[in-house]
């Protein structure tokens, strides 16, 4: 957690604590408005919908001519599904204020959760023409939740984009078109809006890192993290935009600039098991395996019944051909949790590196057993019973994994199985039918077989299928 943030935290606890001191005494002390409002802030970032509604009544008896707290009390209460309650209280507020757009955007919203989306979309379009600016755009921005509990996604998404063509410093509806965005998949049409809000409000950070969201979604990687990190350098304190750019950065193997990020990350939040764990991930693919073995232990710290942690605290021992210690840390992992295939697999490599074939075979075959539809884990086991004088096995492995998975990786352990076995008219036919399909991946049969290199009808085969 930030400095910063540490002491606005700790101020507005030490406030909500004299309110509720003085909530449950006779004490007849007075919260100032400003006050008031951030107590009821903290009460709904900490999800306490009861502390949130007793601030703003007190707030609306203290205060009892300010249409504000009638507002954000009919707020309250419209999120927490009594719609009827907050129908009240906004006429109570429009007697104070009846010119606030506030009151008949929440009516419109109360009416749509009610599911009356016509009176909702009606009672905005009758506030269209006298509106502008924000006050418009907001109007398209209520049109757009009520279109969402419609459950009309299309239509949210046109009214959200209009909104943000009419102020494109509307936070309220970016976020939500983010939301949409997910349902709706219009990633291309989403960066389009986000190039023209930035175009007006280039320091929207929300809108570059929606941008970002679609270009990530649309697998145009380089231009999500350049689209993140604009989001976080116009704001340093968006914990979400380091953490997203920090997981594109990990899914393209740039661990470097993920680290950064997450290390960033930590000056903002208290470091959990997570973001441990990601720490450690990125050394270890750096290769620091004594760093990265430090971060994993702190998360076990953190969660001492987390699995993946000690997972990957086993593939560093790995990696130091500690195999015992690796060993342990992967039984470790299984035991906290028994339904994940690396698991399995890692714990197979440790054995058949310690040369305890038998168990190396158990836990190979575990891993094809529980992910039937991953063709590597087939190809493993099929392969370690090669390497153990198995072909037979292997390939009734292989016919097994036939009604789960494809992979040509698999067809050519075929051909190396049937060579094993010496049926080499078997071996020629899977072999033609492989280089038919699937020429490129022939290099998989000689990294089994790397003695075909000198088996010239082997040999003449793959330069005979070659694609011109």
């Amino acid at each position: 957690m930030g400095l910063m943030h540490s002491f606005h935290h700790e101020d507005n606890l030490s406030l909500v604590t004299r309110f509720e001191k003085m909530m449950s005494s006779d004490d007849n002390k007075i919260f100032t408005e400003d006050e008031c409002n951030r107590i009821i802030d903290f009460y709904e970032a900490e999800f306490n919908a009861e502390g949130a509604l007793e601030a703003a009544d007190y707030a609306v008896r203290q205060f009892g001519f300010s249409p504000e707290f009638y507002i954000r009390k009919a707020q309250l209460l419209i999120h927490n599904k009594r719609e009827q309650e907050a129908f009240f209280i906004l006429d109570r507020a429009e007697v104070f204020a009846p010119a606030e757009a506030d009151i008949y955007l929440l009516r419109s919203e109360a009416l749509s959760r009610l599911d009356l989306f016509d009176d909702a979309l009606r009672l905005l379009d009758a506030h269209k023409e006298a509106a502008h600016g924000l006050e418009l755009s907001n109007i398209y921005f209520y049109e757009a939740l009520c279109y969402d509990k419609a459950g009309e996604q299309e239509r949210m998404f046109y009214a959200l984009k209009t909104a943000l063509e009419i102020t494109p410093e509307n936070d309220e509806a970016l976020r939500h078109l983010y939301l949409n965005t997910e349902l709706s998949r219009k990633y291309r049409e989403t960066i389009e809006i986000c190039d023209n809000v930035i175009d007006r409000h280039p320091y929207s950070s929300l809108a570059w890192y929606q941008k970002g969201s679609a270009h990530y979604c649309l697998c145009e990687y380089d231009e999500a993290i350049d689209a993140y990190e604009y989001a976080f350098s116009i704001n340093d304190g968006f914990e979400l935009a380091f953490r997203d750019c920090a997981e594109v950065c990990m899914e393209t193997k740039q661990y470097q600039k993920a680290l950064k990020c997450y290390k960033d990350v930590m000056n903002y939040v208290t470091p959990d098991e997570d973001l441990f764990m990601n720490i450690g991930i990125c050394y270890n693919e750096m290769g620091h395996y004594g760093v990265a073995k430090t971060f994993f232990e702190k998360a076990i710290e953190e969660n001492s019944e987390a699995d993946e942690p000690y997972y990957h605290l086993g593939t560093c021992y790995a990696k130091e051909k500690q195999w015992t210690r690796a060993v342990y840390c992967y039984i470790q992992a299984i035991q906290k949790y028994e339904g994940r295939e690396e698991y399995f697999a890692g714990l197979g490599e440790a054995y058949y590196a310690m040369g305890d074939f038998d168990k190396a075979e158990t836990f190979f075959r575990e891993a094809a057993d529980i992910a039937p539809e991953g063709a590597e884990y087939w190809l493993r086991a099929a392969s370690f019973l090669l390497e153990a004088k198995k072909p037979t096995d292997a390939l009734e492995l292989i016919e097994q994994s036939q009604d789960f998975t494809f992979s040509p990786n698999l067809d050519y352990c075929r051909v190396a199985c049937y060579l094993d076995l010496g049926n080499r008219d078997k071996a020629k036919y899977y072999l033609s039918e492989a280089l038919i399909d699937h020429y490129d991946a022939h290099d998989s049969l000689l990294s089994l077989m790397p003695r075909l290199t000198d088996d010239r009808e082997i040999m003449a085969m793959i330069s005979a299928f070659q694609p011109l």
